[in-house]
């Protein structure tokens, strides 16, 4: 069943991301910034929402060149994550025909 360790991985991504928030507001949020490779980021953050996405019909690819960032890689994953899987799971679900 893959879809419930995507299901559990989401929630648990929606939590990290909601403790973010809370962290920002109050000036308390810890950051770790090292040297990432963006491009890496970004396809993790598209495979945790793939499930989600194909449900929906939706493709996300990522492509180019590998981008050396300083950030909080898991911050940055999680807010990748966060905004491509929000507008998915927004959408209706299209029909199935047949």
């Amino acid at each position: 069943m893959p879809w419930v360790k995507t299901a559990i991985a989401s929630w648990v991504e929606l939590v990290s991301s909601l403790l973010d928030i809370s962290r920002m507001e109050s000036g308390q949020m810890p950051l770790n910034r090292i040297p990432c490779d963006l491009r890496d980021i970004a396809r993790r953050a598209a495979e945790s929402v793939a499930l989600l996405a194909q449900e929906k019909k939706l493709t996300i690819q990522v492509g180019g060149d590998a981008a050396s960032v300083t950030v909080d890689c898991a911050i940055m994953h999680r807010s990748l994550s966060t905004c491509w899987g929000t507008p998915s799971s927004s959408l209706p679900r299209t029909a199935s025909s047949g």
